[in-house]
């Protein structure tokens, strides 16, 4: 074999092992985003991000009439990504009537795995959680676009 033959030969072995394409988003060597990948996925999806705080951020999506300011962050154990939406805030008892947690309830079946909850402070929220692998804008915008739909479909329920 010819040194040049050789040489190429060698040349085409490294770079077949060099990967040609990098993943949309930036990903750890697991596939998962870390806080500065989520927010750059966002911006570069051409959302303006907010930082709530270090590890969560906003970006807004319109529905109709419904202005809705998204919360995204990595959870702690990096396994998932969790976009929130708060919907009421600080609700009294009187507003968590058997039949209003009821009604939400069962809106949870419809719209898994979306699910309503109350947080410490019985402000309502909607969440949904992603899992944090082999992340991609595609994979991201489906499941943030799947949670703003989900709180327009079910605006009846939270809204009473």
């Amino acid at each position: 074999m010819s040194p040049l033959v050789r040489t190429f030969s060698i040349l085409a072995v490294l770079l077949a092992s060099v990967p040609l394409l990098g993943p949309a988003v930036a990903q750890d060597t697991t596939g998962q985003l870390d806080t500065p990948g989520l927010k750059k996925a966002l911006q570069d999806m051409g959302y303006e991000v907010s930082e709530l705080t270090p590890t969560k951020f906003t970006f807004k999506i319109q529905r109709g009439t419904f202005n809705l300011p998204l919360g995204a962050e990595v959870s702690g154990s990096k396994g998932y990504i969790w976009f929130t939406l708060l919907l009421k805030s600080e609700l009294g008892q009187d507003a968590l009537t058997a039949a209003k947690c009821s009604a939400l309830l069962k809106a949870n079946a419809q719209i898994q795995p979306s699910q309503f909850y109350l947080t410490s402070k019985n402000s309502l929220m909607i969440a949904l959680p992603v899992e944090n692998r082999n992340m991609t804008n595609a994979h991201l915008r489906k499941a943030f676009e799947k949670l703003a739909q989900d709180t327009v479909d079910q605006a009846r329920v939270w809204q009473e």
